[in-house]
């Protein structure tokens, strides 16, 4: 499939294609389209998320014949490619209600079984019923694949990022400068400044390292990888959007 830059909405910034996973929210339809095989037409229907918010995505590879640059809308839908027929089954029964679906992968249309112009390869997919995950409803409202945030010694809530190597090391970062400020004074950490160029105390920002801090208790929606590390997807209180891994002990048991 084809490479893409994305752009979500007017008000969030652009996400490289490199930051693999993006989150999409809307409701789930079954849309009808018209299939070819063997040269000849056939009615046929595929799962799509009809998404809350304005996409596009710019085109930055040479895979196929669509010009680099070029700005592609994703209209009001966006077709779900599943993994296997039977993680199509089991959205299906779905259709209709509000979903938040994790892409691994967003592309542009290239063969006739593609109906929308952008395609979903679909990585995680849940229901939100009454908009779940943006009421960051209490922990005893959660369904069986979703778990609450927590934080981990000084740090109050999940960090998420694109890669597990990352989370490690901006929580060690983060925990450090929490430490530092509550151990030394400013004299001591502004003399450290003038000996080793940098105060202790500044932690760096989740959003400078592609990463993003998710507050203790907001509900994630949870797929473990490789059995061990869990890829994670929601709606923060604010309404802003995450999608990442996390550190396992960053989520509620």
């Amino acid at each position: 499939m084809r490479k893409i830059l994305i752009l979500v909405s007017l008000f969030l910034p652009c996400i490289a294609h490199a930051v693999v996973l993006t989150t999409l929210t809307g409701s789930l339809e079954v849309m009808n389209a018209t299939d070819i095989r063997d040269g000849k037409e056939f009615p046929t229907h595929f799962l799509a998320i009809k998404i809350d918010a304005p996409l596009s995505a710019l085109v930055d590879d040479y895979i196929s014949t669509a010009p680099v640059g070029r700005r592609i809308n994703a209209g009001d839908a966006l077709q779900l490619a599943f993994s296997s027929e039977s993680e199509y089954k089991k959205a299906r029964p779905s259709a209709g209600k509000p979903v938040t679906v994790l892409c691994e992968d967003i592309s542009v249309a290239m063969t006739a079984h593609h109906f929308t112009p952008l395609v979903c390869t679909v990585r995680g997919f849940s229901v939100t019923p009454n908009n779940l995950a943006s009421k960051n409803t209490p922990a005893g409202a959660m369904q069986p694949n979703q778990r609450a945030a927590q934080g981990m010694d000084l740090v109050d809530g999940a960090i998420v990022c694109p890669s597990m190597d990352e989370a490690n090391w901006l929580f060690g970062q983060i925990n450090m400068a929490r430490h530092a400020r509550l151990s030394l004074s400013p004299e001591l950490r502004r003399q450290a400044a003038l000996i080793n160029g940098f105060d202790y105390g500044d932690e760096p920002r989740p959003s400078d390292y592609r990463c993003q801090f998710v507050p203790a208790g907001t509900i994630m929606n949870v797929k473990m990888e490789m059995g061990a590390i869990p890829a994670v997807w929601g709606t923060m209180k604010d309404g802003r959007p995450f999608a990442g891994v996390t550190i396992p002990n960053m989520i509620s048991r």
